[in-house]
């Protein structure tokens, strides 16, 4: 049995594979296609009976394939550098874990002063519950969970990190009130993304440093890299230098908070 591979929009033809079985599954067309093309990974190759089809499962067998006309044909769809699943998972609850921690034995990067008040016995069992409840998720991760999907594009971090920097500054034009000039410290709102501004005085330079570390991954590009890098010194002169207007002009500005990289600077 032979195999035309096309491009999705079935303009042009990517691989030409012959001496296949009716037992060959997709899982193995995908590999004979990495052969062909080497930076074609399996894990972010989608291939469809039709352009605009659904993606056809690994363990499918040409036999159980539905061919249109007397070519057979399959649409490839490239899906892009992924990022697997389980590291997706372990960076989700590291995070929590790490910032709820650091939290408890510095109190003063979130209270300031207020951190040398007494604690209550309650801030020690509810952070022994969070610590054993992201351990155990950590754990669950590593040695327990099956993923039905091994890996996730990484452009899905480029939009996460675009959605966070809107959302920070959508924040800040609700802090100032129309037509008024008055300034006020921000604050995280009810939406999770605006709650790195506990850490940070400028979490929009935060997430579009983000976006771009994830799009110069996504693309392997050098020239992104280098204006990733460029567009991130850039963006810290800005923040340290609004961080900085910020302490002086408010007293009870968070003393807990650094400028663009929680903890860091």
């Amino acid at each position: 049995m032979e195999i035309e591979i096309l491009q999705s929009n079935g303009s042009k033809p990517i691989a030409h594979l012959k001496d296949l079985s009716e037992t060959t599954t997709i899982n193995d067309i995908k590999n004979e296609i990495r052969k062909i093309k080497r930076k074609l990974h399996p894990c972010r190759q989608a291939l469809r009976l039709e352009p605009r089809g659904k993606f056809l499962g690994d363990h499918l067998t040409l036999q159980s394939l539905e061919f249109k006309g007397q070519n057979k044909q399959l649409y490839l769809k490239d899906l892009g550098p992924q990022i697997g699943w389980k590291t997706v998972f372990l960076f989700e609850y590291a995070g929590p874990l790490a910032l709820y921690v650091a939290t408890y034995f510095r109190p003063a990067f979130m209270y300031g002063a207020d951190a040398s008040k007494p604690i209550h016995p309650v801030v020690h069992i509810a952070v022994i519950c969070w610590i054993f409840h992201y351990s155990k998720r950590l754990l669950e991760t590593l040695f327990v969970h099956r993923f039905s999907h091994a890996t996730m594009p990484i452009r899905n971090l480029f939009k996460l990190a675009e959605l966070g920097n809107l959302s920070i500054h959508l924040a800040l034009r609700n802090l100032r009130p129309e037509g008024s000039t008055e300034r006020k410290i921000p604050m995280p709102t009810s939406n999770p993304f605006t709650w790195l501004f506990n850490f940070v005085s400028c979490p929009n330079y935060t997430y579009e440093v983000m976006a771009w570390v994830a799009f110069t991954v996504m693309t392997n590009s050098m020239p992104a890299g280098l204006f990733a890098t460029a567009g991130f010194y850039q963006m810290a002169v800005w923040a340290l230098g609004k961080h900085r207007n910020y302490k002086k002009e408010f007293s009870k500005y968070p003393k807990g908070r650094k400028a663009i990289l929680p903890f860091i600077l």
